[in-house]
């Protein structure tokens, strides 16, 4: 059996990781149809620095990763399907994809087993017979909640910035630089991703698994990482400050939610008793 070498290589730190994989067949044609190449994977290149994980030879939960290999021009999708059966299983879409590489955020639900391809207009394609993923542990979790900004921060507690503030202000302005990550305050489901209104911006909307509570994060630099169903883990980067729409500087409007939720019979509750509980600066 011939083997494909899987490389994982982080330039900043250089860490070298290698695994021997089952190189991925070339379908064979059938009576008069034509031969087609499926995709194959050569190496994945860590993109966010995580020296520690490469080193120990694992992919980590929320990092960003270049699949680098042959014919992924088609790939839309990247399945980590951890244990036997589907209730386990994390899909993320590639961006930046091209002939040779395939860019993709290894979904901070992921779990460690084999990883298929999803082509476009076919069948998924078995990748990697198994790949180890290191769990994503949120830094300063409680109640099962995390800061929902990862860096340098101010709460903004002023009139304006607070829960009412005199102009039905229904979140939390929280101030950061643009390009600050933002992360998953608590694991759930994406409610609304890839959303864009003129006052929030580029906006997403959460549903807690065990809260059952919606939170919303407007004025985000970008769309975010994540899709409409997916599911996210506590601490998994969504996007970055930014200030989108109608927004005096760069900052994250917080928002949260009781069911059933976000515009859908909810009502807002203050954010701000709740994000100064997690916030680990406070």
């Amino acid at each position: 059996m011939t083997t494909t070498v899987l490389r994982s290589v982080l330039p900043t730190f250089g860490v070298v990781l290698t695994l021997a994989l089952p190189a991925a067949a070339t379908a064979a044609p059938s009576g008069g149809a034509q031969a087609f190449s499926e995709p194959e994977v050569e190496r994945i290149d860590c993109v966010t620095p995580t020296s520690e994980s490469c080193a120990q030879g694992v992919l980590p939960a929320g990092a960003r990763v270049r699949l680098v290999g042959s014919d992924l021009r088609d790939v839309r999708r990247v399945v980590f399907r951890g244990a036997d059966g589907r209730r386990d299983d994390a899909a993320a879409r590639v961006s930046h994809v091209g002939a040779g590489h395939a860019d993709v955020q290894v979904p901070g639900t992921a779990q460690t087993g084999p990883v298929d391809l999803v082509v476009r207009g076919g069948e998924p394609v078995r990748a990697m017979p198994r790949v180890t993923v290191r769990p994503l542990v949120p830094a300063g979790q409680v109640d099962g909640h995390v800061f929902p900004i990862r860096g340098k921060h101010d709460v903004g507690q002023t009139e304006t910035n607070n829960f009412g503030g005199g102009r039905n202000h229904q979140g939390q302005d929280m101030f950061a630089a643009c390009g600050t990550p933002l992360v998953a305050a608590q694991g759930g489901r994406v409610r609304m991703a890839k959303a864009n209104h003129a006052r929030a911006g580029n906006y997403l909307v959460i549903t807690g698994e065990s809260s059952g509570l919606d939170y919303v994060y407007m004025h985000m630099q970008a769309p975010p990482t994540v899709e409409t169903g997916d599911r996210v883990a506590s601490g998994q980067q969504l996007g970055e400050v930014g200030d989108t729409g109608n927004a005096n500087g760069c900052h994250v409007h917080f928002e949260i939610w009781s069911a059933p939720g976000w515009y859908t019979g909810g009502k807002p509750i203050d954010p701000l008793p709740l994000v100064r509980a997690w916030d680990p600066d406070h």
